[in-house]
């Protein structure tokens, strides 16, 4: 149908913005965990879930995510979580010009989780909230008139509703492969919908999905300023060059647990002029100790570090006889070959921590 088509339009125009920026990104946040409640205490605002208590008999417990970054907050069922990977601010991201902020969530664990260049592999549900200057209803912000632009690619398909106490615009159908809701909250937009694995429906996830997407609510200004800040990523060296030693000594060695400890949460994975990839950290751990276990070999070059403006930031030369894993579910097998792959560093509070890799020369043959 053609909401459903405008939608994942739409989809399509984050995910672009993501592939190009998920290998490159300089930074990121991840939340703090706080300890559960008991039967007997009120749940802890967090930026984390927190268990909630139930009467018995009753369904499955369900969890309460509370974005103090974007303000709102989501019931999830388990095993449904925020995800390590997708999550994207374009102020931290140090993406000019662009002007909408992400959090995804995911019920895959993290062994499993990861995105690639072109669709969803796994069912998502997403929060995203775009610059309305105007004070746009969801329907003017649709209509092509919003100077923001993308809101024109929603067009005017969609339906004027009311969602978590505010006009809204409500677009696909539940238990189709897109469905959410755009709904107006000062100079802001929200976009709260889900995405199916590679836009194919499927009941049972679309189901809980649907009713994720409708718990939705915007949390009120002490519940927001209650919230913990998000924790930076770890420093693993305080500097590039420190950093780069211990990479060397770790991939030359072949020791993966040191290697866990040097990266971000989520690893980019990417080539020159092609696609990127984002896996868990416990994803791409247990491809790397795959290929280390088939013959994979690794040499760095500490004097090879570069600094540039832009995405790429600093990177450090290496050279490996198997392309790094991505996507692939089974990850590339070492050969004759050799490649060059630059190791991307990112920058955060106290120093720098590995994450990622970039492909930017294959040999001919």
């Amino acid at each position: 149908m053609r909401s459903a088509r405008i939608a994942l339009a739409v989809t399509f125009v984050v995910l672009a913005v993501l592939a190009a920026v998920l290998l490159l990104r300089p930074s990121g946040d991840v939340a703090s965990p706080s300890p559960p409640p008991t039967a007997t205490s009120s749940p802890r605002p967090s930026e984390t879930s927190s268990p909630t208590v139930a009467a018995s008999p009753s369904p499955s417990p369900r969890s309460v995510h509370m974005s103090k970054k974007l303000g709102f907050a989501l019931e999830l069922p388990p095993p449904w979580r925020k995800a390590i990977c997708g999550n994207f601010d374009p102020v931290e991201d140090g993406v000019t010009g662009e002007t909408t902020t992400i959090e995804q969530f995911t019920s895959v664990d993290a062994t499993t989780e990861f995105l690639g260049h072109v669709g969803f592999p796994e069912h998502r549900v997403v929060v995203q909230v775009r610059d309305n200057p105007r004070g746009l209803s969801p329907m003017e912000f649709t209509s092509g008139r919003n100077p923001v632009g993308e809101g024109a690619l929603f067009g005017s398909g969609l339906r004027s509703t009311t969602f978590a106490g505010r006009p809204a615009a409500e677009f696909g159908d539940a238990g189709g492969p897109v469905y959410g809701y755009m709904l107006g909250e000062a100079d802001r937009m929200y976009v709260v919908h889900y995405v199916t694995a590679r836009f194919e429906p499927a009941p049972e996830p679309t189901a809980a999905m649907t009713g994720i997407v409708r718990s939705f609510r915007l949390l009120s200004v002490t519940e927001r300023q209650a919230l913990p800040d998000p924790t930076p990523i770890p420093a693993a060296a305080p500097t590039p060059e420190a950093l780069a030693r211990m990479l060397k000594t770790a991939l030359e060695a072949k020791d993966v647990a040191a290697l866990e400890r040097l990266l971000g949460p989520c690893v980019n994975v990417g080539a020159q002029s092609a696609g990127a990839s984002s896996l868990s950290r416990e994803r791409y751990i247990s491809h790397l100790r795959a290929q280390f276990a088939a013959g994979l070999t690794v040499t760095v070059d500490t004097s090879a570090i570069r600094t540039e403006e832009g995405f790429r930031g600093t990177t450090v030369r290496s050279r490996w006889n198997a392309v790094p894993a991505g996507e692939l579910a089974t990850p590339p097998t070492p050969g004759p070959r050799s490649y060059d792959v630059d190791l991307v560093l990112g920058k955060t509070t106290g120093g720098f921590f590995w994450r990622g890799t970039l492909l930017t020369f294959s040999p001919p043959g």
